[in-house]
Formats: structure tokens, sequence, C-alpha cells
């Protein structure tokens, strides 16, 4: 994921890529694999009044595949730098549509 703020609307815009594979369980037990891939945008929102070090970003997918039930990202920021500051987001999908259209979760510093 690429994703970059607009200072004067406050909306993050993503460019993302996805390859995935997920095991999906039916009401009846059975189970299936479902294959995402391909590329895509979204747009996010960011609340940074959850509290210090967190946050709620909401994001809604304006094109291509993102059809995943929940998605975890870690990462370094900034990087190269002696003060490294791990961050995490952990994503769930919002409403029962396939493919999903949007995902909420919280954003927060792990150390």
């Amino acid at each position: 994921m690429n994703c970059d703020l607009d200072p004067k609307s406050g909306l993050i815009s993503i460019i993302y890529q996805v390859d995935t594979e997920q095991i999906r369980f039916l009401e009846n037990g059975d189970s299936y694999t479902h294959v995402t891939q391909g590329s895509g945008t979204a747009v996010a929102t960011y609340d940074h009044s959850v509290g210090p070090y967190q946050g709620k970003l909401s994001l809604s997918v304006t094109s291509g595949p993102l059809d995943l039930d929940e998605f975890i990202l870690n990462f370094e920021s900034p990087p190269a730098t002696a003060s490294v500051v791990l961050r995490s987001f952990s994503a769930t999908k919002s409403g029962q549509s396939t493919p999903a259209d949007g995902y909420s979760g919280n954003f927060l510093r792990l150390n």
C-alpha cells in the first residue's frame, strides 16, 4: 500500500496491490479457498481523538479488489533512524457487502 495525505481535505489516498488466499467457512461447516488478486485505490479518514498514540482509521475502497474479511499492517516509522516507532493497523470489514467496500480499525503505536 502506498498512502498520501492531502493536508487540505485530511483524506488519505491509497494505492494498493493485493495477492491473497483466504479459507472461508460457510454456515453448514463447509469451507472454500477465496483468491483476491489485483490492484486498486481507496480513500481513508483518520480520527486522532481516540487517545494518545492511537486513532481510528476508516478505509473506503474506490476501485479494484480488496475482498478481505480482515487485515493487519505492521510497519516502522520513520525508517532509517535510531528512534524507530512500530505501528499497527488492524482492520475488519465494515458491512456485509462482497466484495468489501470499506474497513474500519484501530491504528496503534506498539512501542
